[in-house]
């Protein structure tokens, strides 16, 4: 009878813990099954927030190609539109520069008579110098001369 007691005791006992075993791992399997699913999903996300930052860069990179296209035909169109100009520059130069050394040679001829027209201005200087002097001498010239006659008229 003990036998038997602790054999049902036994089978009972194994039946609860096959029963808490079971338990235990369809609850672990449910938590591995949600940690699962919320790995997926945050994954899901990330790739889905990975994958619009890099079509966003590939959309900007491509706008940015477009308007890089445009510039370069535009500075294209500048370089033509600046080589023709030159074309006509070179053309005017080429029809300015016998006036310019025309000018040129007047600019010296000039010069040299300005070399000449200080010189003669530093002399005329100089002149009314001595000139100044000499009617300063003719003055007191003058007026000793006049001391003189009168102390002639004096005398007599």
């Amino acid at each position: 009878e003990m036998e038997a007691k602790y054999t049902r005791k036994m089978q009972a006992l194994r039946d609860e813990m096959d029963l808490r075993r079971k338990t235990e791992i369809h609850e672990l399997e449910e938590r591995k099954n949600t940690q699962i699913s919320e790995l997926i999903g945050n994954h899901e996300g990330a790739f889905g927030a990975i994958k619009n930052y890099y079509n966003d860069i590939t959309a900007k990179n491509l706008t940015l190609i477009n308007l890089l296209k445009e510039q370069v035909e535009d500075l294209k169109k500048k370089e033509a539109v600046l080589e023709k100009e030159k074309a006509e520059v070179l053309l005017q130069n080429k029809g300015l520069t016998e006036p310019l050394q025309e000018a040129q040679e007047l600019v010296a001829e000039l010069q040299k008579k300005l070399v000449h027209y200080y010189r003669d201005k530093e002399a005329l200087m100089n002149s009314k110098a001595h000139l100044k002097i000499t009617q300063k001498e003719l003055k007191d010239l003058q007026w000793e001369h006049e001391v003189l006659e009168q102390q002639f008229s004096k005398v007599r």
